[in-house]
């Protein structure tokens, strides 16, 4: 595929389809992109790019082209910012069993317009432009304004767990009269750097958050979710969750069947319109499953928060991104350690984030008017939480009227299991 068919994709409809292609565990070579989060609000500076690199069989010379495309499909390459699609790097020679990790390479100018923009990194035969390897970052630039911001959020998730296969779809809409990024961050909490991880408190009840002032936004009754596969599902309107200050988007019995995910294939996220949102259509490509080899998939999991906690899972080379965190509730918040890693198969979550999960799970106590409950621990036990980590594609989204501040589809497949923190 020519750049000249990409930038066709990307000034239309379907761009987002090609989101997380070149996660192929089977693939002889392969480039990633990486940015150190998928939105940039005024002040937060401009956006860092990072790459990654294999080959894992024969030797291969390749051209390397590294840029950003913006939403009207023009592309500018690095190291100059050209439009005539030159290479930064020419005739490169990548021997066997190359591997090359997620290193830093340049922070984009700080004059990006707002809106989306998508980051690329791609091999191509020296002198073409027939690609050999393809990945894309989409990232919003969020506009500086002072009142009125939205959000959406779409997902659609997989995760074994040792007593089976859960899928399940939803999504959620709010505006709110502060900085888009605290809202984001009132839902999500701050993101995590990549090769990092953060600890998070995030309300359970968000229209409770002191200093954030939500309202729910109303999409209609029903979005749809559909895969090229062949398959769709209805995702309902929960009205009950309105009165917790936010409209969930779920299907009818939060589930879906196991085989409605299936890897690789294309799924779809549409949107008829309602009182507050307008028609939208944005498509999500679902990566290869995940198999997480340390610790093994187990119901009576544990660990010793003095030590890290290793992570081992069939990688990708380190293209690509996998998620994980280790989360816990005390009713009111949930406490949550968000990690990012390049897909290459192994990582660690550090000890004292575990210890300050354990402690908030253990010594907390679950205040309900009239009752004190203690908290999670158990003396002897240890404490509870969930470990989840999966391979996540994303796309950004909008709404026929570009009315979303920031929307974010995601879908992912990983596997999740409690884990005792000792």
């Amino acid at each position: 595929m020519s750049y000249q068919k990409i930038s066709k994709f990307l000034a239309s409809s379907f761009v987002m389809l090609l989101v997380g292609l070149p996660i192929n565990a089977f693939a002889q070579s392969g480039i990633g992109i990486y940015l150190d989060r998928n939105y940039f609000a005024p002040g937060q500076g401009a956006p860092q790019l990072s790459i990654s690199a294999f080959n894992s069989e024969t030797p291969v010379t390749v051209d390397v082209h590294v840029g950003v495309i913006a939403e009207n499909g023009t592309i500018y390459e690095y190291p100059d910012w050209n439009t005539r699609l030159q290479p930064w790097l020419s005739g490169v020679s990548l021997p066997q069993t190359f591997n090359y990790p997620v290193t830093p390479i340049v922070t984009l100018p700080n004059v990006l317009p707002s809106g989306v923009w998508t980051a690329f990194a791609a091999l191509t035969e020296p002198g073409t432009t027939n690609i050999i390897s393809i990945d894309l970052a989409p990232f919003n630039i969020l506009p500086d304004t002072a009142s009125g911001s939205s959000y959406g959020s779409l997902y659609l998730s997989l995760s074994q767990t040792p007593t089976g296969t859960n899928v399940a779809a939803g999504g959620t809409f709010a505006q709110t009269s502060n900085a888009i990024q605290d809202l984001i961050e009132s839902f999500d909490g701050q993101q995590a750097g990549l090769e990092q991880c953060v600890f998070n408190e995030i309300a359970i009840d968000i229209s409770n958050i002191e200093g954030i002032q939500l309202t729910t936004l109303d999409a209609g009754d029903a979005l749809q979710l559909s895969s090229s596969t062949g398959l769709s599902a209805s995702l309902f309107k929960n009205v009950d969750a309105e009165s917790l200050g936010y409209a969930l988007y779920a299907a009818p019995d939060g589930q879906l069947g196991s085989s409605f995910f299936q890897g690789d294939a294309n799924y779809t996220f549409q949107g008829f319109g309602g009182p507050d949102i307008q028609p939208f259509t944005v498509g999500v490509r679902a990566p290869p499953p995940l198999t997480l080899t340390q610790p093994m998939l187990s119901s009576s999991a544990s660990h010793n928060t003095t030590g890290d906690l290793q992570l081992m899972w069939n990688g990708n080379g380190g293209v690509g991104e996998v998620h994980a965190s280790l989360s816990g509730t005390d009713l009111s918040k949930v406490y949550i350690i968000s990690c990012r890693f390049a897909d290459d198969g192994n990582a660690s979550i550090p000890s004292g984030l575990l210890a300050q999960l354990k402690e908030k799970l253990g010594s907390g106590t679950i205040t309900i008017p009239g009752l004190e409950i203690p908290g999670l621990e158990i003396p002897g036990l240890g404490t509870i939480a969930t470990l989840s980590v999966s391979r996540s594609n994303y796309s950004m989204f909008n709404t026929a009227n570009t009315s979303l501040s920031y929307g974010v589809a995601t879908v992912d497949s990983g596997v999740s299991m409690q884990l005792t923190l000792q």
